[in-house]
């Protein structure tokens, strides 16, 4: 299965790119492994799995 990480709206968009460079960065690293791999691939501290379909 192929994931799509995507945004909620402009907002969101705007808050991502407010972030500081390291935290931005994480993020793009952490979202391509998502769309690459799934969340089994990131680090345990990295998600979390809240119930059903929702992390």
């Amino acid at each position: 299965m192929r994931w799509v990480v995507e945004t909620l709206n402009s907002t969101v968009d705007s808050e991502i790119a407010a972030l500081p460079a390291d935290m931005r960065a994480r993020f793009v690293r952490l979202t391509e492994l998502i769309e690459q791999l799934g969340f089994e691939a990131l680090p345990r501290d990295s998600v979390k799995h809240l119930e059903d379909r929702l992390w």
